[in-house]
């Protein structure tokens, strides 16, 4: 059925919002390896996803009998694609070993995005002890409303342990490189 879905989508909108490519894209050790890059294609999955809810609230009237109606077709597509992002955030955390947000709302989802990115970017271009010495912890806390605490329920002394976990995958993730291009 999805793929009637997006063909419709796409036939009155002259765009594709086939979202399974995008999602394809933002799994796997995305996050891990630019986790700005990951912020930004679940925010473009997003933007599209609005998008796709215009073109259906436009043409409904054009919708097929073999579709769902305008209301089902909406929630159906957003629930669906909502699921997918949820569950990628959520995997993110399980490799991270730490509980995932609750997410019930879009805007919960953006927040908690942002708020792994930002600490996927520190714990990546910064040291252990860097972070430990400067302090950078209690500096993103205080100048973002304790989104690692109270979003990600990260603490100080979580730190250590979730820098090695982000290590080593970073470090699985190259070393399976060097493995393929010595097969090669």
């Amino acid at each position: 059925m999805f793929d009637e879905m997006y063909t419709w989508l796409e036939e009155y909108s002259g765009t594709s919002y086939d979202f399974k490519e995008a999602i394809m894209e933002i799994d796997g050790n995305q996050p891990f390896l630019s986790p700005f890059n990951w912020r930004i294609s679940i925010g473009l999955i997003l933007d599209q996803l609005d998008d796709a809810m215009d073109v259906i609230d436009e043409y409904w009237k054009a919708l097929p009998d073999t579709l769902p109606n305008r209301k089902d077709f909406k929630r159906i597509l957003a629930e669906h694609t909502l699921r997918q992002i949820v569950n990628n955030v959520n995997g993110v955390c399980k490799q991270l070993n730490i509980d995932p947000p609750d997410i019930h709302t879009v805007d919960e989802l953006r927040e908690a995005v942002i708020t792994l990115c930002e600490l996927l970017d520190m714990l990546i271009n910064h040291p252990i002890d860097e972070i430990l010495k400067n302090d950078l912890y209690t500096e993103h806390e205080e100048n973002n409303d304790d989104s690692f605490s109270e979003i990600l329920d990260v603490q100080k002394q979580d730190m250590t342990q979730l820098s090695f976990n982000v290590n080593a995958i970073r470090q699985a993730y190259y070393e399976g490189l060097d493995e393929e291009d010595e097969v090669e």
